[in-house]
């Protein structure tokens, strides 16, 4: 009886060996992307703070808890705070109340209805007090930064291959991202770099360079805009002890570059690229029959499902928890890191805020 159970649980095993090996293996089969051999994730990790102040970003005030939903990215101008949400609003930060001040993308009734909704994601006011915001309407743009002196817009697409709520797929699949500039005379974009995951953008006090976040391979690039290596470009700041995201000029030469940690079930399956693969196909698989029940039936507990599974938000709760700032000099060398290992999350319901002496003393003056 023993024996017929071992071999009834080794057939099983093999009929389960012979499917995923189908899934993985069987050209053709969606999601439609490439999975190759990528740069891989750094050897650091952010299990702790590295050589930072663990203290910079603690204690911090929570506000607004409840009322918000995913900020990403801040703007200020005449002492106000702004930023943008993911029902599609970018709103102005008051004392006691969160003030909508402009909405991307159409009505939408839920968040989960990403497509419809719109997500602002940077922004940024002029001199003039003219805000420009870049944000996701049916498709995925991501950030983008403004040359004060020739008026172009120098800008990112995380992903040429999935839209933006597919972050499950984007993470899995080779980067398809690009850094893109958009000439204010001719009005045409012209891509400056591929197949990255791009994010962030700053460009530099003099104009002359940019630097992108290359997010899923945990560096940041330097691209050459004018000068004799113009249209070049080259590692700037490599194996970050997580994923960049953001990136702000400080004033004085530096700049502030916000990590991320994504879960491991990500880190683990990059190493290799039949795993990426089988598992993206095979939550592809798991999805179409809800796709097909959703766009059919207008179920909307489906649409919400589909949604946390596919923009990880289903997940988060088993993210890290983390809020990482480095401080980064001119040649790409991280002078200072500032940490919180109980807050962090590109799905948060509140914003946390602490005093920029405490955070960023050298600025604070």
């Amino acid at each position: 009886m023993k024996g017929v159970q071992i071999g009834e649980g080794l057939k099983l095993a093999l009929y389960v060996g012979f499917f995923l090996l189908f899934v993985a293996c069987t050209p053709g089969l969606p999601p439609h992307a490439e999975y190759s051999q990528y740069r891989s994730f750094p050897t650091t990790n952010l299990d702790s703070c590295p050589e930072g102040r663990k203290d910079g970003l603690s204690d911090p005030d929570i506000i607004f808890k409840g009322k918000i939903k995913g900020p990403k990215s801040f703007a200020s101008y005449n002492g106000k705070l702004y930023t943008g949400v993911l029902n599609g609003y970018v709103v102005r930060i008051d004392d006691v109340s969160l003030v909508p001040v402009v909405k991307f993308g159409t009505s939408c009734d839920q968040r989960w209805e990403d497509p419809k909704c719109g997500r602002p994601l940077d922004m940024k006011f002029d001199k003039d007090g003219a805000l420009y915001v870049c944000a996701r309407i049916q498709w995925n743009i991501q950030s983008r930064r403004r040359n004060r002196r020739s008026g172009n817009i120098y800008w990112t697409h995380y992903s040429t291959v999935f839209e933006l709520i597919d972050l499950l797929y984007t993470n899995y699949a080779d980067p398809s991202g690009r850094f893109m500039l958009y000439n204010a005379t001719s009005g045409d974009n012209q891509v400056l770099i591929r197949g990255i995951a791009a994010n962030g953008v700053a460009l530099s006090e003099d104009g002359e360079s940019a630097l992108i976040a290359d997010t899923l391979s945990s560096r940041i690039l330097k691209y050459t805009i004018k000068g004799t290596k113009a249209g070049s470009h080259e590692d700037f700041a490599i194996d970050l002890p997580g994923q960049p995201l953001n990136i702000l000029p400080d004033g004085r030469g530096r700049y502030l570059v916000t990590l991320m940690r994504l879960p491991r079930i990500v880190s683990m399956a990059w190493y290799s690229p039949c795993l990426r693969r089988m598992f993206s196909r095979l939550v592809y698989l798991a999805e179409t029959p809800l796709r097909w029940l959703d766009s059919n039936f207008f179920i909307s507990y489906l649409r919400r499902l589909l949604h946390f599974v596919r923009n990880f938000e289903g997940i988060s709760r088993h993210m890290p928890k983390i809020a990482v700032v480095l401080t980064i000099d001119r040649e790409g060398k991280i002078i200072d890191t500032v940490c919180n290992f109980d807050l962090g999350s590109p799905f948060a319901d509140y914003l946390s805020r602490v005093l920029m002496k405490q955070a960023f003393p050298q600025l604070a003056d």
